[in-house]
């Protein structure tokens, strides 16, 4: 063999060194412009969730305070309504009210004209102010809820027996869980909508205790959708649903007394 083969070879180190100048160029690049755009997006989807979830929280105050609207409550009721299902959402809002004379017949008439509630907030009260980077603000937003009811007969709940009572006791379980983190506002919101249909049907003009024992049973059929400890029940016992249950079964048997066992044992099935 030559000696001087090795000295003549090329030596293969300039070429390790141009793949690991390209290699940290490379990572210059994603440094600079890809990870900033990851971070970017990442807070854009965060607020975007959050967001959402405000909404939901407006849309359900927005209900709330329409059932009352409805029934001729002033408005300072119906404004202290939609704050109690804001909660933390509630410091600042501007909520509105306007009946709506449809048959132009001047004067306001049950089950023929409607009254409209519009709930706002900023939008700085439900998320951080992420899209700031990207030059805009969302502080000057708001998030906006609209719903319409027809005005009704509302002649409260005396006759119900004391059975509103146990629909009232249900909701405020349901609205503690919500504040104790165990149940998200929109899970909440769902559950006490079917609530609250039920105390309608129970209190409101031509009562009909039927359907607000359908409503009882559509409740119990959503809460045995939550499984403890898994999904939307991670937090919650099953000593915590099966206390939701009971009560709705109670509320049952005092509205429609062996009918809605019945009508339960139907819904089971």
């Amino acid at each position: 063999m030559d000696p001087d083969y090795k000295l003549n070879s090329p030596s293969p180190l300039p070429e390790l060194a141009q793949r690991g100048h390209r290699k940290g160029a490379l990572m210059a690049i994603e440094l600079l412009f890809v990870l900033p755009l990851i971070v970017i997006v990442s807070l854009v989807i965060l607020q975007s969730i959050l967001i959402h979830t405000a909404y939901q929280r407006v849309q359900g105050a927005t209900l709330a305070a329409a059932e009352l609207a409805a029934c001729g409550r002033p408005h300072a009721e119906v404004h202290e309504e939609a704050a109690r299902v804001l909660g933390y959402l509630g410091g600042e809002f501007e909520s509105e009210l306007e009946y709506i004379d449809e048959d132009e017949s001047g004067s306001l008439d049950t089950c023929v004209d409607t009254v409209v509630v519009a709930v706002r907030i900023p939008m700085g009260l439900a998320s951080t102010n992420y899209l700031g980077l990207l030059g805009a603000s969302v502080n000057k937003l708001h998030i906006r809820s609209v719903v319409s009811r027809t005005l009704k007969e509302c002649q409260g709940c005396a006759g119900a027996g004391g059975c509103d009572a146990l629909i009232r006791q249900i909701i405020a379980a349901v609205r503690a869980f919500e504040e104790a983190g165990k149940i998200n506002p929109g899970n909440a919101n769902s559950l006490i909508a079917k609530l609250k249909e039920t105390r309608d049907a129970l209190c409101l003009c031509g009562r009909d205790d039927e359907e607000a024992c359908n409503q009882l049973g559509a409740f119990i059929n959503e809460v045995e959708t939550f499984e403890a400890g898994e999904g939307k029940g991670k937090d919650l016992t099953q000593g915590d649903l099966d206390g939701l249950i009971e009560m709705a079964r109670e509320a049952i048997q005092c509205i429609c007394g062996d009918n809605g066992d019945d009508n339960d044992d139907n819904d089971d099935h």
